[in-house]
């Protein structure tokens, strides 16, 4: 079950990026951290069970109480034991691993699909270059679901399925397909309203709000390169949302650089509602300082 890859794992460490329950984490190892991290251990899933609200992918999911969930740079989820959470905390760390530890991470993430395929056809796709590219159809709890099992080096199981008011095929990942189905049972649709506001998802939603506040703040059009980065408070069912607009290469003999930082708040009814827009700037040389400060340029 387990996925024996401790040197790819600690080669992937140093660029890892702590994403928990509270947001953002970016992790230095103190001067006087141990010499090794002992090893985690596979600690028993818990027999309480709590339910998490995944907005982005227009799903609830019941998990042990214990296992955590990791909000991933790359926009996917990953759904861990607690073993497993704490050797991501040691490796992040930079800390050598003692014993055998391995992670098996269960994995949500959004597959686009620009040529409105069907989920079917969208699985087939996706598994065309795999070792076994057989995919099967499933009814779990109300959903269509098709899956596919790999087991021709590690064992690895993926499930396909389209929430309602989601634009994209959700991709489920586990290490063995009974891992899979266990989580898809636990799985339900969480309800949308209709109409065209539901193809955009809970995630897009705060970064589309951000950038109608920004348009008659400076927003450029023309501006050489762009930057878009959205940090939620949380993985699970976020309140908080902060996205930066970063805009380089302007036209300006002043100013090299703008960047707006736009705190947003989520309200009962899951609107993303603005408090908050910080404008700052770098500037060319001999204009000013050279890191974005609210400060104008010369």
């Amino acid at each position: 079950m387990m996925m024996h890859l401790r040197t790819a794992m600690i080669s992937l460490a140093s660029a890892l990026v702590l994403e928990a329950s509270f947001g953002q984490i970016l992790i230095s190892a103190p001067v006087d951290r141990p010499q090794t991290c002992a090893d985690t251990g596979d600690l028993s899933p818990a027999q309480s069970t709590r339910t998490v609200r995944f907005d982005q992918f227009g799903i609830d999911v019941k998990i042990p109480s214990n296992f955590r969930t990791m909000l991933r740079n790359d926009g996917s989820v990953a759904i861990l034991a607690p073993g497993d959470f704490n050797l991501i905390q040691c490796l992040a760390k930079g800390i050598p691993v003692q014993g055998t530890d391995a992670i098996a991470a269960r994995t949500l993430r959004l597959r686009p699909n620009p040529k409105q395929l069907s989920v079917q056809d969208l699985a087939m796709a996706l598994s065309a270059s795999a070792p076994a590219p057989k995919v099967t159809h499933r009814r779990v709890n109300g959903m269509d679901v098709f899956v596919r099992e790999d087991q021709s080096r590690l064992p690895v199981a993926y499930a396909w399925f389209q929430p309602p008011g989601i634009q994209d095929v959700v991709e489920l990942q586990a290490p063995e397909l009974s891992d899979l189905l266990d989580l898809l049972n636990q799985t339900q649709f969480v309800a949308r309203g209709s109409g065209s506001s539901s193809q955009i998802t809970a995630s897009q939603a705060p970064v589309l709000v951000a950038l109608a506040a920004v348009q008659n703040q400076g927003y450029s059009i023309s501006s050489y390169s762009e930057q878009i980065v959205r940090q939620n408070d949380s993985p699970e069912n976020p309140l908080r949302s902060t996205v930066t607009i970063t805009q380089e290469g302007l036209l300006d003999d002043s100013v090299a650089g703008q960047q707006f930082v736009v705190t947003l708040e989520r309200g009962a009814a899951s609107g993303w509602t603005v408090v908050n827009v910080l404008k700052q700037w770098t500037c060319q040389p001999g204009r000013g300082h050279q890191t974005y400060l609210p400060q104008p340029c010369l």
